[in-house]
């Protein structure tokens, strides 16, 4: 364990730590009000005493986490990003029930080429087929439900990666700029 000797909350926070909550702050700032040796474990993000008991939890806005290879910051700015470019299975879900025929949900995924291939081809199956291509319209829209659920999560999937790949970049002008 890297144990880490602080003399007060300030000196915790300018390690980048905090406490997780108001309780943990109470129980931090107790421990320095008695008048304890108190530890800053860095591997677990805790306060502990000279036997190695936890005093307080913590969190760092700086620490990077294995899993993501991100900062905290970090991580919040990427589900920020991705919630705010968020696609519903639902909306998809619908919009293929209702428009099916006519590739709406498609475009509604970001995927405008399928959505015009759909398009053309009701057009083209109305003028030449009339009635007949009702049935196959009909089957059509009950495979593309599911079809265009699928594209949504793909369209999440990359707004999460493009969300990734600016931090990674930034990271690297950052380090250049040094």
């Amino acid at each position: 364990m890297i144990n880490q000797r602080v003399q007060d909350m300030q000196e915790v926070r300018a390690y980048g730590y905090f406490p997780s909550d108001s309780t943990e702050d109470k129980r931090a700032r107790k421990a320095f009000d008695k008048g304890k040796t108190v530890y800053l474990n860095v591997e677990d993000s805790r306060l502990v005493d000279e036997q190695g008991k936890y005093i307080a939890h913590l969190y760092s806005s700086s620490k990077v986490n294995p899993a993501s290879n991100m900062t905290a910051q970090e991580e919040r700015y990427v589900d920020m990003a991705v919630q705010n470019n968020l696609k519903s299975k639902g909306t998809a879900f619908i919009l293929s029930l209702l428009f099916g025929a006519l590739g709406i949900a498609h475009f509604y995924t970001g995927n405008v080429i399928y959505g015009v291939v759909i398009l053309i081809g009701s057009i083209i199956g109305v003028l030449f087929l009339g009635a007949f291509f009702i049935p196959i319209c009909i089957v059509l829209t009950i495979v593309d439900c599911f079809v265009s659920m699928g594209e949504v999560t793909t369209y999440n999937r990359k707004q999460r990666l493009i969300a990734i790949q600016q931090i990674q970049l930034q990271r690297i002008m950052n380090n250049k700029a040094e």
